[in-house]
C-alpha cells in the first residue's frame, strides 16, 4: 500500500466506522420507538455525534448531526418513515438538537486543537531547552552554533544551511556551513545585516513581498494569509530566507536557509525555528567572545614571551660578550702568542655560547609558527646514542656516561629525524651534567615497548619539585633558586618537547629514586626486518 493510500484510509476510516454506529444505532432505536421518547433518542444521537467529532474532527461532527437531523425527523417524528414535520414542538428538538450537536462540535473541536497546540508547544519548549542546556554545556563555541544551524535546516526541510557573523563595520563571515552546494552570494547577507530585517528568496531569484498586515495565523485562514511573525505571504514560494541574529537589539550575524526545492514554513516549524535564532545569537557571540579570549590570551602570552626574551637574551649575550670584549682586549695589550692563543681558545668558547643562544631563539620562532620541518626516515637506536656520546664527550667532565641497549631479538630502530633528535638527547644530557653532583654518573639508556622507541636520560641531581615537573617546559622558564650564570636561556627543555612532538613523539618527566631525575623521550618504533617505507615518516 502505497503513503498516499494509507492516508486516504486513515481519513476514511473513522467516517465510515461513526457512519456505521449511527446506522446500527437508528435500526436498534427504531425496533423500540413505540416505547422511546425523542429525548431518549437525542441523548443517543448527541453521544454518536461527540464521539465521531472526537476521533473523526468537526466536519465528520457535521456530518453526523445532519444526519441525525434527517434520521430523527423521518424515524422519530410522527408521521413516520416521512420526511416531514408534524407539529412546531417537533420542529423545536429538531432545531434544538442541530444547534446543541453544532455547538458541541465546535467546542469539541476547539479543545482539541487546543490540546494540539499544547502539545506542540510543551514539545517545542522541550526541544528549546534541550538546546539551551546544549548551547550551555557544549565543550566548544563552534560545536553549539554548529548544532543550532543544523536543528533550524531539519525544521525547515533546508539542503543547506550557513550562520554569518557580522561586524561593526557591516563586514560579514562565514562562520558554519551545513549541507553540500555552492555558497550563496552575500549581498542578501548584507542587506538582512544593514536593514535588520528577514528577507526571503522566491523560487526564481527576486525577493518574496511582504504582507500588508501582521496578524497571527489561525487555523482557518486561507493561503494568502501571511505567517505569524514572518510578513511574507504564503502563497509564494519560498526557497531561501535569511534571518538576522540579535543580541541586546544588535545584531550580530545571519542565518539563512537555502533549499532547491520549496522550504516547509507552517506557522509550527517557522515558530520553533525563529526561537532557535535567540541560541543561534548567543552561540554565534559565545564564538567571537572564545576568539577575542583566545587572542587576547595570545597577546598576553607575547608579552610574556617577549619580556622573558628579553630578559634571559640580554644575560645570556652580554655576559660571553663582555668576556670576549676583556680577553681582545687583555689580547692586544699583552701582545703575547700563548696569551692570544688561550683566549682566542674561550673566545671561540663564547662565540659557540652565542651562536646556540640566537639558533635556540630561532628554533623557538619556527616551532611556534609551525614552520620548523623534520624529516624523518629509518634509523638505530644504537647509532643515535653513540653520536650523543660523541657529542658531549667534551663536557662530561669528572662525570661517566653509562650507556645500556636493550636489544632482545632484533636491532632497535625507529623512524624519526636523526639531527632533531640528537638535539634532543645531547640537551637532556647536558642538562642532566648541569644540575648533577661533581662525579656523578648520567645514565642513557634505550629500550622498545610495544610501537614505541624508548630513551631515557637519568642522573642524581636533586630533582624538580611537584610544582616545577611542568613548568620545566616552559619557554624562559628558571627554577626558583637558580644560580643566574648555571648557562642556558630556559630554552632547552621547550625545544626538545616541541621536536619529539612534531616527530609523533613525547617528552616526559618523572623523579628517580631515590633522588634524580629521569627524562624519557618516545619516538616511532620500527621493525629492523621491515623495508623503510616514506609513509612511515607522514
Amino acid at each position: 500500500m502505497t503513503t498516499r493510500a494509507r492516508q486516504t484510509m486513515r481519513v476514511a476510516l473513522p467516517w465510515m466506522l461513526w457512519l456505521g454506529v449511527l446506522a446500527v444505532a437508528t435500526f436498534l432505536l427504531d425496533e423500540r420507538r413505540t416505547n422511546l421518547q425523542q429525548v431518549h433518542v437525542v441523548l443517543v444521537f448527541l453521544l454518536i455525534v461527540l464521539g465521531g467529532t472526537a476521533y473523526g474532527g468537526r466536519f465528520l461532527g457535521l456530518a453526523l448531526a445532519l444526519s441525525g437531523f434527517v434520521l430523527i425527523d423521518y424515524f422519530f417524528q410522527a408521521p413516520y418513515d416521512r420526511i416531514t414535520v408534524g407539529s412546531s414542538l417537533d420542529w423545536f428538538v429538531l432545531v434544538a438538537f442541530l444547534a446543541t450537536a453544532g455547538v458541541t462540535t465546535n467546542l469539541v473541536a476547539r479543545a482539541q486543537r487546543a490540546a494540539a497546540r499544547a502539545q506542540r508547544h510543551a514539545s517545542e519548549v522541550a526541544r528549546l531547552a534541550r538546546f539551551g542546556s546544549e548551547l550551555l554545556s557544549a565543550g566548544r563555541a563552534g560545536e553549539a552554533l554548529g548544532a543550532i544551524v543544523d536543528a533550524v535546516r531539519e525544521t525547515l526541510a533546508a539542503q543547506r544551511c550557513f550562520a554569518y557573523s557580522v561586524y561593526g563595520n557591516g563586514e560579514v563571515e562565514l562562520l558554519v556551513q551545513r549541507g553540500d552546494g555552492t555558497i550563496p552570494d552575500r549581498r542578501l547577507v548584507e542587506d538582512v545585516a544593514r536593514t535588520g530585517s528577514d528577507i526571503a528568496e522566491a523560487q526564481d531569484g527576486t525577493i518574496v513581498p511582504r504582507a500588508s498586515t501582521t496578524a497571527p495565523l489561525q487555523d482557518d485562514d486561507d493561503a494568502t494569509t501571511e505567517l505569524s511573525g514572518l510578513g511574507f505571504r504564503r502563497d509564494v514560494p519560498v526557497r531561501a530566507l535569511w534571518m538576522p541574529l540579535r543580541v541586546r537589539d544588535r545584531i550580530v550575524g545571519v542565518l539563512g536557509a537555502v533549499s532547491e526545492q520549496l522550504l516547509d514554513l507552517d506557522e509550527a516549524r517557522w515558530r520553533f525555528a525563529h526561537a532557535l535564532l535567540f541560541y543561534a545569537a548567543l552561540a554565534l557571540e559565545r564564538v567571537r567572545l572564545v576568539a577575542a579570549t583566545e587572542h587576547a590570551d595570545a597577546m598576553r602570552e607575547t608579552d610574556r614571551l617577549r619580556n622573558a626574551l628579553l630578559a634571559s637574551v640580554s644575560h645570556d649575550l652580554r655576559t660571553p660578550l663582555t668576556t670576549i670584549k676583556v680577553l681582545a682586549q687583555e689580547s692586544a695589550r699583552h701582545q703575547s702568542l700563548e696569551v692570544a692563543v688561550s683566549n682566542a681558545r674561550i673566545i671561540e668558547e663564547h662565540a659557540d655560547r652565542l651562536a646556540r643562544v640566537v639558533s635556540n631563539v630561532l628554533d623557538v620562532t619556527r616551532l611556534r609558527a609551525k614552520t620548523l620541518t623534520v624529516h624523518s626516515e629509518f634509523n638505530t637506536a644504537e647509532d643515535l646514542i653513540g653520536a650523543v656520546v660523541r657529542h658531549c664527550a667534551g663536557v662530561l667532565g669528572d662525570h661517566a656516561l653509562e650507556r645500556q641497549i636493550e636489544e632482545d631479538r632484533t636491532l632497535l630502530a625507529g623512524c624519526f629525524d636523526f639531527v632533531q633528535s640528537l638535539r634532543v638527547l645531547t640537551n637532556l644530557v647536558e642538562n642532566a651534567i648541569r644540575y648533577s653532583p661533581p662525579g656523578a654518573p648520567i645514565m642513557l639508556s634505550a629500550k622498545r615497548e610495544d610501537a614505541q622507541l624508548v630513551f631515557e636520560v637519568a642522573d642524581c641531581g636533586p630533582g624538580v619539585s611537584p610544582a616545577e615537573r611542568e613548568r620545566i617546559f616552559e619557554p624562559f622558564y628558571r627554577a626558583p633558586g637558580a644560580a643566574p650564570d648555571i648557562g642556558g636561556t630556559g630554552l632547552g627543555l621547550y625545544i626538545a618537547r616541541a621536536l619529539a612532538e612534531v616527530q609523533n613523539g613525547t617528552l616526559t618527566y618523572k623523579p628517580r629514586s631515590p633522588h634524580g631525575s629521569l627524562f624519557t623521550l618516545r619516538l616511532p618504533a620500527m621493525d629492523a626486518s621491515v623495508e623503510f617505507d616514506e609513509s612511515y615518516a607522514e
